[in-house]
């Protein structure tokens, strides 16, 4: 298995828990089908997207990498791209939100090729 980026357990014993439940006594088949929980899930995605530094901007373009949950639950997706929409207003003119959002431009751009081999 390749390296993966994870968290220290400082940062993620700081993230929101959201409480867990069984959905077949609710007879549902996918956790969008409970509105009620829309917004806990909203708010732990969004903070371990903060942990990791990812933007608003980021977030938006990983939700538009998933098509078939776009269409296959088009209410909790467009739910969660107006979150997206309300912490990029949040961010506007914050000079970190502007730092991170050139960040990944940076690296894009970078003549170096990846190599897993090249970390070892």
């Amino acid at each position: 298995m390749a390296r993966v980026a994870t968290l220290p357990p400082q940062v993620t014993n700081k993230l929101k828990v959201f409480q867990t439940f069984s959905s077949h006594p609710l007879g549902i088949e996918h956790i969008s089908q409970v509105q009620h929980a829309w917004r806990p899930i909203w708010l732990v995605n969004r903070a371990v997207a903060e942990a990791y530094g990812l933007t608003p901007d980021d977030f938006e373009y990983i939700l538009s990498t998933f098509p078939v949950f776009a269409r296959k639950r088009p209410e909790f997706y467009a739910y969660l791209q107006e979150r997206v929409q309300e912490w990029k207003h949040e961010a506007e003119g914050s000079e970190i939100y502007a730092m991170l959002a050139a960040g990944p431009a940076r690296a894009a751009e970078t003549p170096q090729t990846y190599s897993p081999k090249a970390l070892r």
